[in-house]
């Protein structure tokens, strides 16, 4: 998952909810990991959709 706009660009590992590659404000990065949490599995279901 990407995480960009206003100057960002973090690949974030859906798998391990986790920073990949990239930075970010650490507050921006706390509540994009939690949104990931929160949706894991949902995201993760699109993704092997789009990615067979």
């Amino acid at each position: 998952m990407h995480l960009t706009g206003g100057g960002l660009d973090v690949l974030i590992c859906l798998e391990l909810v986790e920073p990949m590659r990239g930075h970010a404000p650490a507050v921006v990065l706390k509540e994009a990991l939690e949104g990931i949490r929160i949706r894991r599995d949902e995201q993760m279901q699109e993704w092997k959709r789009w990615h067979p």
